[in-house]
């Protein structure tokens, strides 16, 4: 079940994360993020619901206010 699923994820990278955010989208649900680096970013209020993270790095982020439901969080740096 787990890797249908992660087939029907649309993978995506930080700066495509910071240039939809930039432009005030906070949707982010169903994406997939491996082997990142989202560290300091500002991603307050950001919906990362149904989504992946493998090997994403958070450290220093703020995440006021950001939603990880039912969200799977791989080797992740907080």
């Amino acid at each position: 079940m787990a890797e249908s699923a992660s087939r029907d994820l649309r993978e995506v990278d930080t700066q495509e994360i910071l240039s939809a955010y930039g432009k005030g989208d906070r949707d982010f649900r169903n994406i997939r993020v491996v082997s990142q680096s989202l560290e300091g970013c500002n991603l307050q209020n950001a919906d990362f619901s149904g989504s992946q993270f493998q090997n994403v790095n958070f450290q220093g982020a703020n995440l006021n206010g950001v939603k990880f439901r039912g969200t799977n969080l791989e080797d992740i740096n907080f």
